[in-house]
């Protein structure tokens, strides 16, 4: 027995050391004590820094749909690997060419192209320019021919075009695969082993919406945050170096930085929520492409975290553009703002950008698994029982919700749900019945 552990020693303790590793790890990870430093603690070893990441790591579809041969189809929730990255890249391996419209203004021949059979679809929450669109999949598309794309439908076997679609006048265009990598691979993403949700798109008041038609279960997560102070934002936003220039006042819970009279940066000590504003920002027109390249590159040098952040929507009206946190394909909401961020350029020559100081960092352990939710016409058929008109509820959509946790004030729950564009406002459903 001695002989066989001195002959065995290494093996014995490396499995030794593993295992104590683990424990170690388990325990760090699952004591609250260990994010329970204040906020001065937490902030002062934290220093923003101009965030890098590429355009195309924002400016991705939030998800990815697989339409079966048989008609139906399933929203992807990836359990090992992103599939939208994977796609990605290998779709920028491919050849994009010639670009002609099929539709346009019509619900049924978009929905047809929406549903096509044995097909991939990536899905942005809002259009982007064609232009983004080529920097992301390193393509060469037309812009005159097309300048905005909603979705991307992929054909997964032998395709000769690829469909580019938007929602907005539900327009269909088709470009030309002069080139394209083996199609293996793309259906190795979309067929390995991913969760499925059984949906259908259809259209509900005239919106695309993901009809989930049965009940789903969710995953649940919590992620250790991250809190940074005004203060760290002084070098990036307000081009002070040791703070020499700016002076700063506070007031019902409201500090405010200014240097001298052109920048003014206001924290909201309730919230943690951050506005800046730049007052000698030229006056300039911006085009529907520049107004995401130029906000995107505003939005980096914030020194915010991106690793979980995505193009949300663009308001071309206000020029406004909103940025927001997505975990596994779902958007994250709270109702003071925290994951999302706006670039804004109004008419008298005024950036603002508003963000929070709170972001997520790396997910925690958690004592739920996964939430149950029901299927969305049991959601609309609760809403109607509560006088609510289906005519009424301009789109619905799952979201995360950032819940502070019970364990530390370092840690919040992301617990999904659904949620309605009621009365112009995103809603949670519950919250809309219960008012009423």
């Amino acid at each position: 027995m001695i002989r066989k552990i001195r002959s065995n020693w290494l093996p014995i303790l490396l499995t030794i050391a593993i295992v104590v590793s683990l424990l170690l790890s388990w325990a760090t990870w699952t004591n609250p004590s260990r994010y329970n430093s204040t906020d001065t603690d937490e902030s002062s070893s934290t220093t923003a820094k101009v965030t890098n990441r590429a355009i195309s790591d924002v400016f991705l579809p939030t998800q990815i749909i697989k339409n079966n041969t048989d008609g139906t189809q399933n929203l992807m929730y990836p359990k090992k690997r992103n599939l939208v990255v994977s796609a990605q890249q290998i779709l920028q391996k491919w050849k994009f060419g010639r670009v002609e419209k099929l539709s346009t203004g019509s619900h049924s021949k978009y929905l047809s192209y929406l549903q096509r059979k044995d097909s991939l679809v990536m899905s942005y929450n809002d259009a982007v320019t064609t232009s983004v669109l080529n920097k992301v999949y390193d393509q060469s598309i037309n812009t005159k021919k097309i300048s905005k794309v909603q979705r991307i439908v992929v054909p997964r076997h032998n395709p000769k075009y690829i469909y580019l679609l938007n929602d907005d006048g539900f327009k269909v265009y088709r470009a030309k695969i002069s080139k394209f990598s083996s199609m293996k691979l793309l259906r190795q993403i979309t067929g390995e082993s991913a969760k499925r949700y059984p949906i259908k798109t259809r259209l509900l008041n005239k919106t695309i919406i993901i009809d989930y038609t049965k009940p789903i279960k969710v995953p649940t997560y919590s992620y250790l945050l991250s809190k940074q102070t005004g203060n760290s934002f002084m070098s990036t936003l307000m081009n002070a170096d040791q703070n020499e220039s700016v002076s700063m006042h506070t007031e019902d819970n409201v500090t405010t930085y200014t240097d001298g009279t052109d920048k003014r940066m206001s924290v909201d000590n309730s919230t943690s929520m951050v506005t800046y504003e730049n007052f000698a920002s030229k006056d300039r027109s911006y085009s529907d492409s520049e107004l995401l390249t130029d906000s995107f590159k505003k939005l980096t040098t914030i020194g915010v975290p991106l690793d979980n952040t995505r193009f949300e929507s663009v308001d071309n009206s206000k020029n406004v553009v909103t940025y927001r946190d997505y975990v596994g394909g779902i958007p994250i909401y709270n109702s003071n703002n925290y994951g999302t961020m706006t670039v804004s350029y109004s008419s008298n020559n005024v950036q603002r950008y508003t963000f929070s100081l709170f972001s997520l960092q790396v997910p925690v352990p958690n004592k739920l698994d996964s939430k149950e939710l029901p299927s969305t016409d049991e959601v609309i058929s609760s809403l109607e029982a509560k006088g609510i008109k289906e005519k009424d509820i301009k789109g619905i959509r799952l979201e995360y919700e950032w819940k502070a946790s019970e364990s530390s004030d370092m840690v919040i729950d992301l617990e999904a749900n659904y949620y309605v564009n009621y009365n112009n406002q995103w809603v949670k459903y519950t919250d809309v019945t219960n008012s009423d």
